[in-house]
């Protein structure tokens, strides 16, 4: 699909900005003894040569392609702006994600009412 003129592939942006809302926010979940052994387990994982190749690798991939864009960068807002960028341009965008990430931003959709199916 990525590859068709006119057609603009997302994978998982609202469960993107779900996550840097949540789960790799430090204030959320914060004293919730399994949120504190997930984080500190995250960490140490990230501190190992192996995770830090592996995140080289994906920063090549950020500078090599314009539609690959670094986690911290997705929030709510600044996703809206992508998906307005140029609408004249696009015939079909397409989303692919996990519901549970927009159950609170349903609203993001009432600009494109018309051609969402949910």
């Amino acid at each position: 699909m990525s590859f068709v003129d006119k057609v603009e592939v997302w994978m998982e942006p609202y469960f993107a900005c779900n996550m840097n809302d949540t789960v790799y926010n430090p204030e959320w979940g914060k004293g919730v003894p399994a949120m504190e052994k997930l984080r500190t387990t995250v960490k140490e994982f990230m501190e190992k040569p192996e995770y830090q190749e592996l995140m080289k690798q994906e920063l090549e991939k950020v500078e090599k392609y314009p539609n690959v864009w670094p986690q911290e960068q997705f929030r709510y807002a600044w996703l809206k702006d992508q998906l307005e960028v140029d609408p004249d341009d696009k015939q079909l965008v397409f989303i692919k994600d996990q519901s549970c990430a927009i159950y609170d931003h349903m609203n993001i959709f009432r600009m494109f009412q018309h051609d969402t199916y949910f």
